[in-house]
């Protein structure tokens, strides 16, 4: 980015509290924008990006460059940008305590961000992102010499939130990609693809946060627990990333797969770009106004997941792995059962906390980190073979589970 000074600000960033994926940090400009390192191809694909995709990726806000400053055993990030970007946010909500810190350029002194609430400490919150600030430190040599590092600017997907969950997937069936040309490094993708759901269902689990609203927590996963899952954990793994603690969120769970039918859509439409892998993200707001929230409808409920009469039933080629498992789950009801009301998806819900003016859930699926895309490419017999060879198979095996789980579910 081209650097006047009386156009440029300088922004302390802080860890992405949400990051919950990936090797490289995430790092917050402000509270509606964040940024990653700079890849070159990551950064050719945001500046050709078909129109088809615009809609299921993120924002592209341009580039900056960080520079980190270790004083006590404190990271000070900075990054300077344009007034545009560094203002471009509205008051950020007083709970979260996210304004961004400016100054001058002509006073080089950071000052200091408020203090978190202590409910986020206590969550869990920023542990990976911090993890990969260090990573990025110790293994990849980021700031050595006190250099600064290019990054790129994208808008925060989750700032609207109240209690974002999400599940970040390794899409494609591809081992590796393009600028894998090391024999080490394919070694290595190799038996990554090998041992994991990546062979199998097209994807894996990189990480995931869900907000359990009944002891008002969240519960992460890293990448290295999603390498262990087989088909039947992913499976397990997916049913509880839309499970609150108390019910199965199946209202959420339709409109992912809608969302999904989508972007596959998008995804066979555009001839430009060819995905070797991607991430996933989905998204869903994990607050919630159902009876998990009060304290007289909370205390009797039970989730039974021993329905015998279910089962999972998936593609031929592994449906022999999952023949046993079961994806049914009761919703939780009310104790008092003289108080129980019902929504349009008969929900339980008691007098107390009813809503009648309760709305759809907000939910959302981008495809992030474009490290691994080339120009469209086509098979030796001039057949393009997008659907078996790149991310749209995981698609289709990831609306396959979820159409199942909804089928064991509608009855519950």
């Amino acid at each position: 980015m081209s650097d006047h000074s009386n156009n440029c600000v300088e922004v302390e960033l802080r860890p992405f509290k949400h990051q919950v994926g990936g090797h490289t940090c995430v790092l917050e400009l402000t509270r509606s924008t964040i940024c990653k390192p700079y890849v070159e191809r990551e950064a050719w694909f945001y500046e050709n990006e078909p129109e088809e995709l615009k809609d299921f990726t993120p924002k592209y806000l341009g580039e900056t460059y960080v520079t980190c400053d270790i004083q006590n055993d404190r990271k000070f990030l900075v990054a300077r940008v344009t007034s545009e970007i560094a203002s471009r946010d509205g008051p950020a909500r007083a709970e979260n305590h996210h304004e961004p810190v400016q100054h001058s350029a002509y006073n080089p002194c950071v000052k200091k961000r408020r203090k978190r609430p202590h409910s986020d400490s206590i969550s869990g919150l920023e542990a990976w992102s911090s993890t990969c600030i260090d990573r990025q430190i110790n293994q990849y040599g980021f700031w050595a010499n006190n250099q600064p590092q290019k990054f790129i600017i994208l808008e925060n997907l989750v700032c609207d939130y109240e209690r974002p969950c999400l599940m970040d997937l390794k899409m494609g069936v591809r081992k590796y990609g393009p600028d894998d040309e090391t024999e080490e490094k394919r070694k290595l993708l190799e038996d990554r693809y090998a041992l994991s759901t990546s062979a199998t269902l097209g994807f894996r689990l990189c990480g995931s946060q869900v907000y359990k609203p009944k002891i008002n927590v969240y519960t992460f996963h890293d990448k290295y627990f999603g390498r262990a899952l087989d088909p039947e954990g992913a499976i397990k793994e997916l049913m509880q990333f839309f499970h609150n603690g108390v019910e199965l969120r199946v209202d959420v769970i339709r409109q992912v797969v809608s969302k999904l039918e989508s972007l596959q859509s998008a995804l066979m439409s555009q001839k430009r770009i060819f995905f070797n892998s991607a991430s996933l993200l989905i998204i869903y707001d994990g607050k919630t106004n159902r009876c998990s929230t009060c304290k007289s409808c909370s205390k009797d409920l039970s989730l039974d997941t021993k329905n015998e009469n279910s089962s999972t039933k998936l593609s031929d080629e592994i449906v022999h792995d999952l023949s046993n498992l079961d994806t049914s789950s009761a919703i939780a009801t009310c104790s008092d059962t003289s108080q129980v009301k019902s929504d349009n998806n008969d929900k339980p819900f008691c007098e107390k906390c009813f809503d009648k003016e309760t709305k759809t859930t907000k939910v959302d699926v981008r495809v992030i980190d474009f490290a691994n895309v080339t120009e469209n490419m086509v098979s030796k017999d001039g057949v393009e073979n997008i659907a078996d060879d790149t991310i749209v198979y995981g698609l289709m095996k990831l609306k396959e589970i979820l159409a199942q789980i909804l089928k064991d579910n509608e009855s519950v």
